[in-house]
């Protein structure tokens, strides 16, 4: 076994210490542990996923002002009015299990879920060009 450009041994490993030998064991582990559904990530400056130690509880307590961010309401209302409207009966249409004849979007297809897949069919179907 190689680790790092090192030909391993256990000799090697035992004098290593601790934190490599712990690092050794997750990276032996990594596979296993992504079956599972565990991702172990190093802690690094460099990583965009925070270390959640160094978060105050205000992080996930406080609301948000979200400062230029402009929700407006009734846009978004009007949205879903339109798209009730215009798109209600084609949403409706949308098979939950996999129909027999291939290239036809469903539910339980596994790349989205529900909701995501008729939004984004509706922002695909009203973006189509009239010919």
């Amino acid at each position: 076994m190689y680790y790092r450009d090192k030909k391993f041994t256990w000799r090697r490993l035992f004098f290593a210490g601790p934190k490599r030998l712990f690092r050794s064991f997750l990276h032996y582990c990594f596979n296993p542990l992504q079956w599972l559904g565990v991702h172990v990530l190093e802690k690094s400056f460099y990583s965009p996923i925070p270390d959640t130690k160094s978060l105050s509880e205000k992080t996930w307590t406080k609301e948000s002002k979200l400062v230029g961010v402009e929700m407006n309401e009734k846009l978004q209302l009007e949205l879903l009015d339109e798209v009730k409207n215009n798109y209600q009966k084609d949403l409706l249409n949308i098979p939950i299990e996999r129909p027999e004849k291939p290239g036809i979007y469903y539910s339980k297809c596994g790349f989205y879920g529900p909701v995501e897949g008729e939004i984004l069919y509706v922002m695909v179907k009203s973006i189509v060009p009239k010919k």
